[in-house]
């Protein structure tokens, strides 16, 4: 998050990709990955990765509405509701 934080979302992708391949059950960088494909434009990239922190933490309200937010950027409005 620091390092995307200072405007480098691509070494911020690299070094939650490199934490995924490590642990892929870590919810934090599943949610912080799915923000960040989804500020950069990239919002079908970050469904896998809420869906994955929703696996991970069913009843986290954050990874739910950003997945319905994702969902909707992309066009797909019945499953984002």
């Amino acid at each position: 998050t620091v390092v995307a934080g200072r405007g480098d979302a691509d070494e911020a992708e690299r070094l939650y990709l490199r934490s995924l391949a490590a642990d892929p059950n870590q919810l934090t960088a599943h949610f912080n990955l799915g923000n960040l494909l989804r500020r950069t434009g990239r919002a079908a990239d970050a469904v896998p990765h809420y869906e994955d922190a929703l696996r991970l933490s069913p009843d986290a309200p954050a990874a739910l509405i950003n997945l319905g937010l994702a969902v909707s950027d992309g066009g797909d409005w019945p499953r984002a509701v």
